[in-house]
């Protein structure tokens, strides 16, 4: 072979396309290195046709043995994501508002906002009140349905089915006036997002 050798040649293969491979040479003393690069065989000439069988027969078995591995990742793989489909926190129903000794059951569906005041969030809804938590804005709006729930900016999630309209404002962002008459601004990354996600057929 003119300027590489069969080592230069596998050296050369890209590793993710790798076929398998199999030595023939009259010199027996490179066969541990043959097989470091995980050969199939070693053979040495002249090579008979029952030893050139058996070579064939390995590359057989370890296709077989290949597909069953490939078979069994994919398996835990296709097992892994149904665990973490199953896993994954459902949207909130409900959120717990405590009061003195008791506890109120608010709804999800009838918040219209909720807009964050340092470390407390405010909660207005449909009925007109106002519900005050401890509790980060970030990690509660992770936990709203997406479909239901858009966030304004760092401090304001609102209920996109209690939006009454979308006010352009100089500059690419908006005003968003809910159901309740209140006006929250839109910051203007999440006027992009509001744009995509509501303001195109």
């Amino acid at each position: 072979m003119p300027e590489v050798d069969g080592f230069g040649v596998v050296r050369l293969l890209n590793k993710r396309d790798m076929p398998m491979i199999a030595f023939v040479t009259a010199h027996d003393e490179h066969a541990i290195r043959a097989f470091e690069l995980n050969a199939v065989d070693y053979i040495l000439k002249p090579v008979e046709a029952a030893r050139l069988c058996q070579t064939i027969d390995r590359a057989k078995e370890r296709l077989e043995r290949e597909d069953r591995r490939a078979e069994e990742i994919d398996r835990i793989r296709a097992a892994a994501a149904d665990y973490d489909i199953n896993e994954k926190e459902e949207p909130l129903q409900w959120i717990p508002i405590r009061r003195r000794d008791e506890i109120i059951l608010v709804p999800v569906e009838q918040l219209v906002s909720v807009v964050a005041e340092g470390e407390l969030i405010h909660l207005s809804t449909t009925t007109k009140e106002t519900h005050t938590i401890f509790y980060r804005l970030k990690d509660l709006a992770a936990r709203l349905d997406p479909r239901n729930f858009v966030r304004l900016g760092r401090g304001a999630v609102v209920n996109i089915n209690m939006i009454r309209r979308i006010v352009p404002v100089a500059g690419g962002t908006y005003t968003v006036i809910l159901s309740d008459d209140r006006e929250l601004p839109v910051s203007r990354i999440q006027s992009r997002v509001l744009r995509e996600k509501l303001l195109r057929l």
